[in-house]
């Protein structure tokens, strides 16, 4: 995957719990080891990739540090992204809070009388009020891509040549989709409610002492700023669709609830015109060290443990001792826990081989064992 097409951009996504940041945060490795500039980000709210790197992040990049690597060649940034924070430092930007609190406080000379008198001359104020009290699907994880865009487009870091970034579970991305059009709704009601204002009354100057300056001097500050959102969000959808540059990753696990949901998010994908070019399956218990990339000490195990079975079969009918030291409960209990994880391994597998069926050719797709300890840390 690192080796692949030169693509600038690249998502990694899927549900959570499946090795989303443990995915990314080795692929931004390996990208640097092999020569490239990279910063690998994270938008979840739930930060963990400062966990795998063992590293403490914060919201600009961070220089990781890798061994073998000569100077001048590839290096590694890191950095978490606060949703959180960032929604807040957008929402003082773009003073939607200054306006929605003057139009349910009636600040700015906005009597009761006169919301009732624009009300009544179509001046929809209440459907502002409530537009804006709104949290909008998709708005914390588009918000900080745009930061990640306008953090880019600054000349001290714009020269990464590859950014990885490691998305919130599945659910956030495809709101993500929809902010777009929230947006457009949101511009698109501001703008309605400043031609209302300014058309309500055949003395604008007199009118505009009554309504009060600062509240249509706030609705030109909000529908610009927000105008100014949109510029961001086009780029960042320019970067969503185009397939030279920008690649996607989906990441799961071979379970039954994890696959429906992988489907669910490469199917909105493509309907968006961002279809998936990578998939991988992490912890698929199936996979050992075996040429074959089947699990040979599983079935070395499984093997060992039917024929103390047998000899414990055969004890019984004889009346003889049993040869293993083991009691009769013990190797029932040894027998069953061996067929439980027999039948997890063929599930997984039916699993895998299912979902890799489903998406075809056009998706590369890497299967990842189940590894011996948890990875942290770089080298």
């Amino acid at each position: 995957l690192a080796g692949g097409a030169p693509r600038r951009f690249i998502f990694v996504g899927g549900k959570g719990g499946v090795g989303k940041t443990t995915t990314a945060a080795s692929l931004a490795v390996r990208l640097a080891k092999s020569g490239r500039r990279t910063l690998v980000v994270s938008t979840d709210p739930a930060h963990s990739l400062g966990d795998a790197l063992a590293l403490t992040l914060r919201g600009e990049p961070t220089a990781v540090c890798l061994e073998g690597l000569s100077v001048g060649a590839g290096s590694l940034h890191a950095m978490e992204i606060d949703p959180t924070e960032v929604v807040e430092d957008f929402k003082k930007a773009l003073s939607l809070d200054k306006l929605r609190g003057m139009l349910k406080d009636g600040q700015s000379g906005l009597g009761t009388g006169l919301l009732t008198a624009l009300s009544k001359a179509g001046v929809d104020l209440e459907s502002l009020v409530s537009l804006l009290e709104l949290t909008p699907p998709g708005m914390d994880e588009a918000v900080a891509l745009a930061r990640l865009m306008q953090l880019l487009g600054d000349g001290k870091y714009g020269d990464f040549e590859r950014v990885v970034i490691d998305t919130a579970p599945t659910g956030h991305t495809l709101r993500l989709l929809s902010f777009p059009q929230f947006l457009h709704g949101v511009i698109g009601t501001i703008l309605s409610v400043s031609e209302q204002v300014t058309a309500f009354s055949p003395i604008p100057r007199f009118f505009g002492q009554m309504v009060g300056d600062d509240f249509q001097q706030q609705l030109r500050v909000s529908k610009a700023s927000l105008e100014r959102l949109m510029v961001v969000m086009a780029s960042l959808t320019s970067v969503f669709e185009d397939r030279d540059a920008t690649s996607f990753v989906v990441v799961t696990i071979p379970t039954h609830l994890a696959v429906t949901e992988t489907r669910r998010m490469l199917k909105a994908l493509k309907q968006a015109n961002m279809s998936a070019q990578h998939l991988v399956i992490n912890q698929c218990p199936f996979l050992g060290r075996g040429a074959s990339g089947n699990d040979v000490q599983f079935a070395q195990a499984q093997s060992a443990v039917r024929r103390i079975v047998e000899e414990t079969a055969a004890c019984r009918a004889s009346s003889k001792e049993l040869p293993s030291g083991l009691s009769e409960s013990e190797v029932d209990a040894l027998a069953q826990t061996m067929d439980r994880l027999a039948r997890q391994h063929s599930d997984a597998r039916r699993q895998a081989d299912t979902l890799q069926g489903e998406v075809g050719s056009d998706v590369r797709v890497y299967r990842a064992p189940v590894f011996g300890e948890e990875l942290t840390g770089v080298l």
